[in-house]
């Protein structure tokens, strides 16, 4: 029997198709604005370390603490970064909405979606919050326990079968955490969106028509993550060639700026950098929009074929894509 993961990559491509041509400028500026966060979570991960030769002021004497000035300004970096980190996490679990909305209707709207989904996005954000501090606390414990749960390294401290341990808790947690965000992005938001349900009662709601389509459901993450790899892989060289073109003059600017204004030079070449890396990121996500659409639509599709959950009676009205098995 056919699958039905297999017979819907066709009917993904005309639905896509449909949506970005004829081009329009403003449908896909919102959708690549959209695409800047979508497909996957954010984080972020920074950290200070401070040691006698790189802290002034500061002498190695043991048990002694860094300066509390120091002490404060890695706290209020690390967190300046978590917020950052936080609001575009929401931000992008904002825009999840919006594009299913924008793929539904083929109405593609940011901030009124943004508005009215917010209380539905917090909801997403807060499971996947929770799904990655479970996803690192399960791979930190085996680290620290290796350690016993010092910050010492001791001779003998790192074996063999520790290091395979931790490694293979990796590699579980990534298999296990993955295909949870993925089924949640790809098929409980538009359940959520559907029915106007929390990501609970979603899952719950999906379980079992997850459950009794194994293969199907198996054989679409796996396939819908090779296709997206291999897709964004041709998007990164592309974006990589574009980049040279942004990099070269950035770097120009910013060498002779601080040649010829010295630390003032910096005034200038944090703007440019910047802008460049600002310029990078929308290039990026413009490259990406036609993977990113395909994509969703290949899941809204199969979604409607293992769980009913059919979002696309204007996109079958515009094209001739089948309807729900």
């Amino acid at each position: 029997m056919s699958l039905s993961i297999f017979d819907r990559l066709d009917d993904a491509v005309a639905a896509a198709r449909s949506l970005l041509l004829p081009f329009d400028s403003g449908r896909w500026l919102r959708l690549t604005v959209l695409a800047l966060l979508v497909g996957g979570g954010s984080s972020v991960g920074g950290g200070a370390s401070a040691t006698a030769g790189n802290v002034p002021g500061y002498t190695n004497v043991p048990g002694q603490l860094p300066d509390v000035d120091v002490l404060v300004l890695v706290a209020a970096v690390v967190g300046i970064l978590l917020l950052i980190g936080l609001v575009v996490g929401y931000l992008a679990c904002c825009f999840e909405f919006a594009l299913v909305d924008g793929l539904a209707t083929r109405e593609v709207a940011i901030r009124a979606n943004v508005r009215r989904y917010a209380g539905q996005a917090a909801r997403l954000f807060g499971f996947r919050l929770v799904l990655f501090v479970l996803a690192a606390a399960t791979v930190l414990l085996p680290v620290a326990a290796m350690f016993d749960f010092s910050l010492d390294v001791r001779p003998g401290a790192v074996t063999v079968l520790g290091v395979l341990g931790i490694v293979a808790t990796l590699l579980v947690v990534a298999i296990v955490a993955g295909t949870v965000h993925t089924l949640t992005t790809m098929f409980v938001v538009p359940t959520m969106y559907a029915t106007d349900r929390g990501v609970l009662a979603c899952w719950r709601h999906l379980w079992s028509d997850l459950t009794d389509h194994p293969f199907e459901t198996v054989g679409f993450v796996l396939l819908a993550t090779f296709l997206s790899g291999a897709a964004l892989a041709m998007v990164g060289t592309v974006a990589g060639i574009v980049g040279l073109v942004v990099v070269v003059p950035v770097a120009i600017v910013s060498i002779a700026a601080l040649g010829l204004l010295g630390p003032l030079g910096l005034v200038v070449v944090v703007p440019v950098v910047l802008l460049g890396l600002l310029s990078l990121a929308v290039v990026s996500a413009a490259l990406r929009v036609p993977v990113v659409v395909g994509m969703r639509y290949y899941a809204l599709l199969v979604l409607s074929d293992l769980a009913g959950v059919d979002l696309l009676e204007a996109t079958r009205e515009a094209t001739n894509i089948a309807a729900p098995r």
